[in-house]
């Protein structure tokens, strides 16, 4: 992996995969590979967020208002 710069293209982790160098070897050509990537990212993004929040609803409101707490004292 080469330097990381915010010149990047959008939508890609500069640790994650990369367009020009897939997994199995074999490209997709053209832009295919760039979007392939950038929407593997979006729906793992997007699956994290939905546990985080079904994780979330599971807290009772005692635990959140701790937890406010907590961060108004740590940050």
């Amino acid at each position: 992996m080469g330097r990381f710069t915010s010149s990047g293209p959008t939508g890609l982790d500069p640790f994650g995969s990369c367009p020009q160098n897939p997994k199995d070897g074999k490209l997709l050509g053209g832009n295919v590979d760039y979007d392939h990537v950038v929407t593997e990212r979006i729906q793992s993004l997007s699956s994290r967020l939905n546990r985080a929040e079904n994780r979330l609803k599971r807290v009772s409101p005692s635990k959140a208002k701790l937890a406010k707490e907590l961060a108004f004292f740590f940050l």
